[in-house]
């Protein structure tokens, strides 16, 4: 046997094997960047965070930041804390959820700015938004995470947990050192009815008229995907404080709410709530309709219910909307971020 060769051909082997062993790491390396790493959960208060650096929310040209200042010092007593939009339009609220305003008796109250910030003896922040006197209250708990060398394009989620536009011009840059992503938790302190963006109408003005007008004819429920379902309302009593619906197919893109002829699918149950803030019909949904086909993002299912909701303001007129109950938590599929990670994603961006 030719032991030159042997140990010739052997050290070729074993160098195939290092340069193979080699490229496959920078293979996985480039692919994943530093995606084997995990986030690191900081142990920081909602309070330390707000005060400390502006909280960054990346969405396009809606991108905003919002830093805590000091409000006019009144007579008597410290001055109030408020969150100053440093740029952009889109609020902390509305980056989270479908929120075109919260309907009261009083008026329809915008979720984008609020009037005040205050914290709790735990450092989460208690956000009010409208009338000083009877505000909405929200409690607002931001969670952060180190993301220093992880791949920014990871981050870049919008509201119901998909990528914003933002990740294909990103590619594979990382960031930089210093860099904290955050996810909220928002609190409803009180029973709320919250109407989307883009509302549809009814035409009822009382609970008792939104009764009849769909008893024998469907109303459509707004989708996200899914089936294509309407609502009727069983019973012929227009004054019941309570009852249950049936969810029947329906003709998709037509001008009306066409029911398709084939049989309900199931039944779910409403109630009439008539609180001192607004006067609804709220609806449980069954559990055969997902949450998609009736028109709730996947980050609300379980925290909203579909509630028909009347403002006392304007035309009084019952629309679709959202009934979140008090103590509900609506948990963030959007990060938010500090300065130093949000500049190095507008760069990367660029």
């Amino acid at each position: 046997m030719n032991l030159k060769l042997l140990s010739a051909q052997s050290a070729v082997a074993l160098s195939l094997i290092s340069f193979a062993s080699l490229s496959h790491a920078d293979f996985l390396s480039d692919l994943f960047g530093s995606s084997n790493k995990e986030p690191v959960a900081l142990n920081q208060t909602t309070q330390s965070i707000m005060t400390s650096s502006p909280i960054w929310v990346i969405d396009g040209k809606n991108t905003s930041a919002w830093s805590v200042v000091a409000g006019k010092k009144p007579k008597k007593g410290a001055a109030p804390l408020l969150l100053k939009q440093d740029k952009g339009t889109l609020g902390l609220i509305p980056a989270q959820m479908d929120v075109g305003y919260v309907a009261t008796t009083a008026a329809k109250v915008s979720l984008a700015q609020p009037i005040s910030v205050s914290f709790e003896k735990n450092g989460d922040a208690l956000l009010k938004y409208g009338n000083s006197k009877q505000p909405i209250s929200l409690a607002f708990k931001l969670r952060a995470y180190d993301v220093s060398g992880l791949k920014i394009a990871s981050f870049l989620k919008n509201r119901q947990g998909g990528d914003l536009a933002e990740v294909e011009r990103v590619a594979n840059a990382t960031f930089p050192q210093g860099s904290i992503a955050y996810k909220a938790d928002t609190t409803f302190l009180n029973d709320e009815m919250v109407m989307p963006v883009n509302e549809n109408f009814t035409s009822a003005k009382t609970s008792s008229e939104l009764l009849t007008n769909f008893n024998k004819i469907p109303f459509c429920l707004k989708r996200v995907s899914g089936h294509a379902y309407g609502i009727m309302f069983d019973g012929n009593d227009p004054k019941a404080k309570s009852g249950t619906f049936s969810v029947t197919p329906v003709k998709r893109d037509t001008m009306f709410c066409t029911p398709t002829g084939e049989p309900s699918v199931a039944k779910g149950s409403w109630v009439l709530v008539n609180s001192p803030k607004t006067h609804a019909v709220v609806l449980t949904m069954p559990k055969e309709v997902t949450p998609a086909e009736y028109g709730i993002d996947s980050n609300e299912s379980g925290v909203s219910k579909l509630a028909f909701i009347a403002p006392s303001k304007g035309d009084k007129i019952f629309r679709p909307g959202k009934f979140f109950a008090k103590d509900t938590t609506l948990e963030s599929r959007r990060y938010f971020f500090n300065t130093t990670a949000a500049e190095a994603i507008l760069k990367a961006a660029q």
